[in-house]
């Protein structure tokens, strides 16, 4: 449901999924990949969504973990020449 709200700029959807999780269990679901290694960070850095992004941050996301073939959030964002996001998110 958080790739799924991620990478389609649903922000109260995925804020309502992040509050309803066990504060023990967020990153796992936070931090969770598809089949392709895709974390819901890398779906809102595909969509260059600084708003879910931010609230993926705040919850802590690991914008480290690496997709198919080896690619991190950063990488997404220096692929999609998202350099607005990527200015956001590149001290991290």
């Amino acid at each position: 449901m958080l790739h799924i709200a991620s990478g389609n700029g649903q922000i109260h959807l995925a804020d309502y999924y992040l509050k309803s999780l066990p504060a023990h269990n967020r990153k796992q679901y936070l931090n969770a990949k598809t089949t392709d290694g895709l974390t819901p960070a890398h779906f809102a850095a595909n969509m260059e969504n600084m708003d879910i992004m931010s609230l993926l941050l705040e919850y802590g996301a690991d914008l480290t973990l690496e997709s198919e073939p080896n690619h991190s959030v950063f990488a997404e964002l220096i692929t999609r020449d998202h350099a607005d996001l990527l200015g956001c998110v590149w001290h991290l």
